[in-house]
């Protein structure tokens, strides 16, 4: 007979087992419980209904104790301080805040006080300069330095003060005819000359290119005459035209501008945006941004960095590649570099401009710059060290340009935002490795060039974060010089005074680094950062000249001094200087009023009112770093109570109307003057 073995139950019959729940047991009321006694539940209870009177019937709260593992509830503590991350950036960000329908608290009313403490040089509305009535006016960022002179003009102003539009750039009607030669290409010597002042200038600031793939190319493009691929050829032409203009002393007016009819052409083989972006296109639209800048064609210089960004975004560069796809560790290191680059440029220029920048933060994923697994001998890798700080400084400069001159709506005072910022450059310093330290000897300038444009970073960020509460000192003095003052002449904090002498410490000591590379011939002629470096220091030098404290005489002479560098520049063909130049000539003349209009007599009381409150360091050699470890600027980040009410009053303590512009008619001009 066949044997006939159990059939096993279903397996939905077993899960229903193993899901089954064990019986609860009940929970016997206080009263039964303390009795010993079996409990009836329900409320009341058999035993507690019977009791005459009706005993009371409660039952414990029940404390179950659940076992969870250590993952999970580390899991719920980071998701809990998410939550609470994502709801602070979302109240800092927030544009405006709602309404309450209620009295608003003592609180509420602080915040919205907050809310409006913007930096004093921003207005409500935005700042546009008019053309012509056929054309869109152009905006003008305040954190731009050529925006800032202006407003020290407006405020020394004694007649009706308006912005001075820029018209020192090479426009778009001759590079369209460039366009249409045919395309030149140099002798073999001097193709070789021209790329080698490239890579060993410009690009050593910034990780764009590999030197030994462009070595390559430029003899294989040797050569064949110029008849290589297409990008391989755009990135020659892009470096020939970089390598002119920093190999030029002076350009001639009968002549094209070194390196433009290279630009051009370059340009124009990459027109046309990629539907499958290379790394190639990458470097080429960094390499013709940089030269935009030597153009002074600094909102072209923008739109490129963006479009180099968003290349990278399109190619996944803002993320790491799994390296099973992406084996060859030289190519991932030189695409990382390459998208930090992208980043670099791309928040330099939104910080001249004072433009939002083409990506945010924390949508950046991608490691950052590496020398593991890459020979300290290799030339197309420079110190890691520096491209990390170099990043770093662009980070904070970017924070500086957003928190200072954003118009966005903010919770916390202007000067809190101003410490905050001024933190984040001190860090930076602090952590700076000593082989980039400057030698305090006045041979800095015999440093690397790199190395000395770092600091050169670092000075013109303090700076951009500070120059409004110099032009505040410069404010209370102007108000205090009137005979007799129509207001109550407001103090100056000693917060205050601290970060405007910081204002011109940096100042100085870009003025000496530009000063020396200039005396020691390695200041190069249209190099547009060394130019506009030297702008913002002569533009904070005007402003501390004026003011009563011991280096003033200095701070003018210094001034002057950068004015014939500036005018040097201008005659030999830098259209950056050009445009400065506008602006220094408008600045003397302001400045000469302004003195002239002030009794002698007075001069020496408002010194006497502000000595007491401006604090000026002493020596004439300090460097950046020095002054940010200065006992009284560490004493202000270290503050919590800021004394700086005047310039997170909105009002301004009636210093502002007078100084900064409304539209009247068809320019922007003081109202006063009206």
């Amino acid at each position: 007979m066949p044997t006939h073995t159990p059939m096993s139950p279903p397996a939905s019959m077993l899960d229903c087992a193993r899901i089954q729940k064990k019986a609860t047991r009940s929970i016997a009321c206080e009263r039964c419980h303390s009795r010993r006694q079996k409990c009836s539940g329900g409320h009341p209870c058999s035993r507690c209904s019977e009791t005459s009177p009706p005993a009371e019937c409660v039952y414990p709260s029940r404390d179950r104790k659940v076992k969870l593992s250590q993952q999970y509830v580390d899991d719920l503590l980071r998701e809990n301080e998410l939550l609470r991350s994502n709801t602070r950036e979302s109240i800092a960000s927030t544009p405006e805040t709602r309404r309450p329908t209620s009295p608003p608290s003592t609180v509420e009313q602080n915040l919205e006080i907050q809310e409006t403490t913007q930096n004093p040089l921003i207005e409500e509305r935005p700042w546009f300069h008019p053309v012509s009535a056929q054309e869109s006016p152009i905006h003008v960022g305040e954190a731009a330095d050529t925006a800032f002179s202006t407003r020290f003009r407006q405020t020394v102003a004694t007649v009706c003060t308006t912005h001075l539009p820029r018209t020192s750039f090479i426009k778009d009607e001759p590079l369209t005819l460039l366009a249409e030669t045919d395309r030149q290409w140099p002798t073999p010597a001097r193709a070789r000359f021209l790329v080698k002042v490239a890579l060993n200038t410009i690009c050593r600031y910034y990780h764009i290119v590999l030197k030994t793939v462009v070595l390559e190319s430029l003899e294989e493009a040797i050569k064949l005459d110029g008849k290589c691929e297409r990008l391989k050829i755009a990135k020659l032409l892009a470096l020939f035209a970089l390598g002119e203009a920093y190999s030029a002393r002076s350009a001639d007016q009968g002549s094209t501008f070194p390196g433009l009819i290279y630009f051009v052409q370059s340009r124009r083989m990459v027109s046309i945006p990629a539907e499958r972006p290379q790394v190639d296109s990458v470097e080429i639209a960094l390499l013709l941004t940089l030269y935009s800048f030597i153009l002074n064609r600094r909102h072209s210089a923008y739109v490129l960095a963006s479009s180099a960004v968003r290349n990278c975004l399109v190619m996944g560069m803002q993320l790491n590649v799994p390296e099973h796809q992406y084996r060859n560790r030289r190519a991932r290191e030189h695409r990382t570099r390459l998208w930090w680059s992208a980043y670099v440029l791309d928040r330099a220029c939104a910080s001249k401009l004072g433009l939002p920048t083409s990506i945010a933060d924390d949508d950046i994923y991608v490691d950052g710059p590496s020398g593991e697994g890459i020979d300290d001998a290799d030339e197309d890798f420079d110190d890691v060290d520096y491209s990390l700080r170099s990043i770093e400084i662009s980070r904070i400069a970017a924070q500086c340009t957003r928190e200072i001159y954003g118009r966005r709506k903010f919770h916390c005072p202007f000067s809190q935002r101003v410490q905050s910022v001024l933190k984040e450059f001190t860090k930076w310093m602090d952590s700076l490795p000593s082989k980039f330290h400057l030698k305090n000897d006045g041979s800095s300038s015999l440093q690397r060039h790199h190395i000395v444009y770092l600091h050169l970073r670092l000075n013109q960020g303090v700076i951009l974060a500070t120059r409004p509460i110099l032009l505040h000192a410069l404010r209370v003095h102007q108000q205090s010089r009137k005979d007799p003052p129509t207001n109550p002449i407001p103090i100056l904090s000693d917060s205050a005074s601290t970060l405007a002498e910081t204002c011109a410490q940096c100042a100085r000591h870009s003025y000496r680094i530009i000063t020396d590379a200039w005396i020691h011939g390695t200041f190069t002629t249209f190099d547009y950062f060394n130019t506009q470096y030297l702008f913002s220091a002569a533009t904070i030098l005007a402003v501390s000249s004026l003011l009563p404290t011991p280096q003033s005489s200095s701070d003018g002479e210094n001034f002057d001094n950068a004015v014939e560098l500036l005018k040097q520049l201008a005659q030999s063909g830098s259209f950056g200087a050009k445009e400065f130049c506008e602006h220094i000539d408008a600045m003397k003349q302001s400045m000469a009023a302004a003195r002239n209009e002030v009794p002698q007599s007075t001069l020496g009381t408002t010194a006497e009112i502000q000595q007491s409150s401006m604090n000026a360091f002493a020596g004439t050699c300090m460097t950046a770093g020095m002054a940010l470890a200065e006992p009284s600027f560490q004493g202000f980040l270290a503050e919590t109570n800021l004394d700086m009410q005047a310039l997170d009053n909105p009002s301004f303590y009636g210093l502002q109307t007078p100084y900064w512009p409304e539209i009247w008619g068809d320019g922007w001009v003081t109202p006063t003057n009206v």
